[in-house]
């Protein structure tokens, strides 16, 4: 839970056109955009880390959840090398 004065990351969002008006207004294939996903600056860290990294996730993943997991998949990679 984020709570006032937190330190935080801001993230766009979007979503394609579902309707013939929003493809009107946006494109075919534009962005219709939706409010941003904030995260505190400990997921943030372990978001941008992944990220850099090229590990596959989605937005609303629990990044600490993530992060083992990666560390599992690293730790079992390092044995079997």
């Amino acid at each position: 839970m984020l709570n006032s004065g937190d330190i935080v990351t801001a993230h766009r969002r979007f979503r394609y056109p579902r309707t013939e008006i929003e493809e009107n207004i946006y494109g075919e294939y534009g962005e219709v955009p939706l409010a941003n996903q904030h995260m505190c600056e400990s997921c943030s860290d372990i978001y941008f880390s992944l990220d850099a990294l090229g590990y596959g996730f989605t937005l609303g993943d629990d990044m600490h959840e993530l992060l083992k997991e990666f560390q599992e998949i690293e730790n079992a990679r390092k044995v079997v090398v």
